[in-house]
């Protein structure tokens, strides 16, 4: 399957992700740009980034972005919640994911060779 310029943004956007503010190349953050750029012009649906805190980053996520980010199925995500493995965040009925609680619970998985 060829990427379109929305799988090459979403994987840029899960990149920052992982890697956090400040670790990602500058040449990386202005692909990013111009493919915001580039899909806005052609009347696509471009998602923002979500709330901006800082440089712009996102608090909380959705399950299935979090199942992007972790490389797992919306359906693992919640298995993993519901196992109290993973923390979460209930707003008015749904469920979020805090950037940094993933970010803990990728450190806390790591295996040591």
């Amino acid at each position: 399957m060829t990427p379109t310029l929305e799988h090459l943004l979403e994987a840029l956007r899960a990149h920052r992700l992982r890697v956090g503010v400040g670790r990602v190349p500058q040449a990386l953050v202005s692909l990013e740009a111009e493919l915001l750029t580039a899909l806005s012009g052609t009347g696509r649906l471009v998602r923002p980034v979500g709330p901006a805190v800082g440089h712009g980053e996102r608090v909380l996520l959705t399950t299935d972005e979090t199942a992007t980010l972790l490389a797992l199925s919306p359906r693992k995500v919640r298995g993993l919640r519901a196992a109290g493995r993973l923390p979460a965040v209930v707003i008015d009925g749904s469920v979020r994911f805090r950037v940094d609680d993933l970010s803990n619970f990728i450190d806390s998985n790591k295996e040591t060779t």
